[in-house]
């Protein structure tokens, strides 16, 4: 949906750019005094229009999506509202199936795929992937202009950190939170994004040790996260309601 109404900002630039063309069979005369200002205004209007443009399709996706944010864990069918969210906004940056799965299952454990939450309800990590410490996300958000619990900041501040691994910049303890080194063989945050010849399974592993990094390494942590991630590949391939478990084995209701 997020890529429709961004195509109708594209729209609106085009008209905005034909409406101040010279038809091609006309030879154009020296522009007289003021001219140039004129064209420089009618730049102008067509940046806002763009720019209002995509505001206004931003704020479709936000109104037209179910999205459930607080400092409570989640329910089943909240966290499956917000999966689906998700889904759509990765798959229109180009993720596969198996990445979003995995990503979710770690999202699950994190925080109950829940952009307000903080860890234990209290801090220091906050939203869908906790950063830890929460200033990491929020002090970016506010310089957006995101607000701190919605999904589109948070979704969009992961995008950025893909963007950001294995770009040559210097390490940003802010922005670089991928560290591909920790899985064999190797693997950046970006080829993560898109793999599909590895499973959600084994994908939500390289999550788990690659970006989130948690006290409970064991295998015991890894096969939780894994099996959520199956069960979120099921969901969106064959449409079957997931049994989501806590760290405990208990079933999300």
């Amino acid at each position: 949906m997020l890529l429709v109404l961004l195509g109708l900002a594209v729209a609106v630039l085009v008209l905005a750019t034909q409406t101040g063309c010279t038809p091609q069979d006309s030879t154009p005369n020296e522009p007289e005094t003021g001219d140039n200002d004129q064209v420089k205004t009618e730049a102008e209007i067509t940046e806002q229009l763009v720019e209002a443009s995509l505001e206004v399709a931003l704020e479709e996706f936000n109104t037209t999506s179910t999205v459930h944010s607080s400092n409570n864990p989640l329910s089943l069918s909240q966290m499956l509202d917000n999966s689906n969210v998700i889904r759509e906004y990765l798959t229109d940056a180009g993720w596969s199936v198996n990445a979003i799965s995995a990503l979710l299952a770690n999202m699950v454990s994190e925080s109950t795929i829940n952009p307000g939450r903080w860890q234990d309800g209290v801090g220091p990590g906050y939203g869908l992937v906790q950063w830890d410490p929460a200033t990491k996300y929020t002090n970016w958000a506010n310089a957006e202009g995101y607000s701190e619990d919605g999904m589109v900041g948070q979704l969009e501040r992961i995008l950025l950190e893909v963007s950001v691994d294995g770009s040559g910049s210097p390490w940003d303890d802010n922005l670089n939170q991928w560290q591909g080194f920790r899985v064999s063989p190797s693997v950046s945050f970006q080829e993560f994004t898109t793999c599909d010849d590895k499973s959600a399974y084994d994908l939500a592993i390289d999550f788990m040790l690659c970006y989130e990094r948690p006290a409970d390494k064991s295998e015991q942590a890894k096969d939780h996260r894994g099996k959520n991630a199956e069960q979120f590949y099921n969901y969106f391939i064959n449409g079957t309601t997931p049994e989501l478990k806590d760290k405990n084995g208990n079933l999300y209701k």
